[in-house]
């Protein structure tokens, strides 16, 4: 009677280790990953595994800033960090001007060049910085009024060291051999349905192309034209 216990309890074990979950990337080294992405100590909170895409959710010692980092299995790296306070708020009217606005986020942020600053409302009034530096692109939301940075996207490019995927200049290069004398707007790293791509945005006089292309073989998916 033991023994057939014994075989059923193995057999129970064995199934339930057969359909539990495999990633290409354990949760371990992902999170390891994500904390290397985070602008200084956060104490994870959330975790949850997507379809080729780890996502992690950190908060600050007092609990004021909250980080969202997304970490790709196939490239084993950060794609996407996210910062907003707990807080966050715009602005009632604009007293800070938006050259003023611009030099906070070059405060903020080293070794950037800003692309663009807008006047927007995201629960009060802000300024949107664009913003890119060699690893990356981002947007940072500045309180129109205070000039403190509300909150911030950055999204991370493959570099020539990432092996597993191509690079940033590779995929502009593959896009525009698509579409000759097109000129570049943007380019950033995403995943879709679980593959990794990158989605480069040309302009070719008054149209506009978004070149979606296979980050791991360099093949062109889809191209959309607006």
């Amino acid at each position: 009677m033991k023994t057939i216990k014994l075989f059923i309890a193995t057999l129970m074990l064995t199934l339930t280790l057969s359909i539990m979950p495999t990633h290409a990337l354990s949760k371990s080294n992902a999170l390891k990953i994500a904390r290397k992405a985070l602008p200084s100590q956060g104490y994870l909170i959330k975790s949850e595994h997507k379809k080729g895409l780890w996502e992690f959710t950190f908060k600050n010692k007092n609990r004021k800033i909250e980080w969202e980092v997304e970490v790709s299995e196939s490239a084993k790296m950060a794609l996407k960090l996210e910062m907003e306070r707990k807080q966050y708020e715009g602005g009632r009217r604009y007293k800070i001007s938006s050259a003023k606005a611009k030099s906070n986020v070059l405060k903020k942020f080293k070794n950037i060049t800003v692309t663009k600053v807008r006047k927007t409302r995201d629960d009060g009034l802000i300024y949107r910085v664009s913003f890119k530096h060699k690893k990356y692109t981002a947007t940072a939301d500045v309180n129109a009024q205070t000039g403190k940075v509300q909150g911030y996207t950055k999204n991370f490019f493959a570099t020539k060291t990432t092996s597993a995927i191509i690079s940033k200049d590779k995929a502009v290069s593959i896009a525009k051999k698509r579409i000759p004398n097109a000129n570049l707007r943007k380019v950033k790293l995403e995943v879709e349905k679980g593959t990794l791509v990158y989605e480069v945005e040309l302009i070719k006089g008054r149209i506009e192309y978004e070149v979606t292309i296979n980050a791991k073989t360099g093949k062109i998916i889809e191209v959309d034209i607006d």
